[in-house]
């Protein structure tokens, strides 16, 4: 994190510490009765917790009778290599409002609500568990200027509550991709093809399980994507989550 950068996130973090706390999606005082710094408990409860039944492979849960396969249409349209995959939230609400201020608005706060949050959503917390967690890495361009990875902080926040878990950046971003947030799902998977490495000096355990991690799963272009790179590097066991679901 550059210096400016880290300057601006610890002013808002001074602003946070001094005044007054409010919800991110109501805007609610909270008080200190309050058991969350950035949602209020009435919004907590309204998020779209994922529970099961989930397709197997990205997260999104299914409604009604699950009759046959576990693998939404996406996925068995995109027919991705890597095996598993969670996401706590369903990506409208207070779920939304709470990407976005980590992602844009640089509100690190967010992230010490989530041993609180994640325990709302049933096994996503110990699916976690003994596993590598690798960052999707944003390209050094757009981490200079937005000053952090998202992702990495994610991991990190999330890593220091879960047994056995541990952060590893082992990717880098080799090319500087639109961002994907208003591509249609052709133009996603062919403008993250190819866009990923193994870092040079990354040391791959075979036998370790890798997790992949993001703030958002949409159609899980980026991850598979992070998922062949991976795997070009000898890595066999790879997962993936994510906090939101598109």
């Amino acid at each position: 994190m550059n210096l400016v950068a880290s300057t601006g996130l610890a002013v808002r973090n001074l602003i946070d510490l001094l005044c007054p706390l409010s919800c991110i999606e109501c805007g609610d005082l909270l008080g200190d009765d309050q058991s969350f710094r950035c949602l209020c408990s009435s919004c907590v409860s309204r998020m779209d917790w994922i529970q099961s039944p989930y397709c197997n492979k990205c997260g999104h849960p299914f409604y009604g009778k699950l009759i046959g396969g576990r693998d939404c249409p996406n996925c068995l349209s995109l027919q991705p290599t890597f095996q598993k995959g969670r996401a706590a939230f369903l990506l409208a609400g207070g779920g939304r409002r709470l990407i976005h201020a980590l992602k844009y608005r640089g509100i690190t706060a967010v992230l010490k609500d989530l041993p609180l949050l994640l325990e709302q959503a049933p096994g996503y917390l110990s699916f976690l568990e003994n596993a590598v967690l690798v960052p999707v890495p944003l390209h050094r361009r757009r981490h200079r200027s937005r000053g952090f990875n998202q992702a990495a902080l994610i991991a990190r926040a999330v890593a220091q509550i879960i047994e056995g878990a541990v952060v590893s950046d082992l990717l880098i971003r080799t090319r500087n991709t639109p961002t994907q947030t208003e591509l249609p799902r052709e133009r996603r998977i062919k403008n993250v093809k190819n866009a990923f490495a193994p870092k040079p000096e990354a040391v791959i355990e075979v036998d370790r399980r890798f997790v992949l991690m993001d703030d958002v799963i949409t159609t899980g272009a980026t991850l598979e994507a992070c998922c062949l790179a991976l795997r070009k590097a000898g890595a066999k066991h790879v997962d993936v989550a994510a906090l939101g679901h598109g």
